[in-house]
């Protein structure tokens, strides 16, 4: 998830970072609460965590296609 949204224009993270299934990044131009509402009306889960930071957490179930389908919707968004 952290590689794949480091490919995005308009995500800041460091994927050498990420040392487990939790995923905090900061959104360069839009709100948190607005970017969690827009993933939240195509069914993914996340959580404004401060600032510009969103949450975003994997876990068991989670296969690599739901992974590709998030970061199409998140490009989607951010485009």
């Amino acid at each position: 998830m952290a590689e794949g949204l480091a490919n995005i224009d308009g995500i800041i993270i460091d994927p050498a970072a990420v040392q487990t299934n939790i995923v905090v990044f900061q959104l360069a131009r839009l709100d948190p609460g607005e970017f969690v509402d827009q993933l939240a009306a195509d069914g993914i889960k996340a959580v404004p965590f401060g600032g510009q930071r969103v949450r975003m957490v994997t876990h068991w179930g989670i296969e690599r296609q739901d992974i590709r389908t998030t970061l199409d919707i998140v490009h989607r968004i951010l485009g």
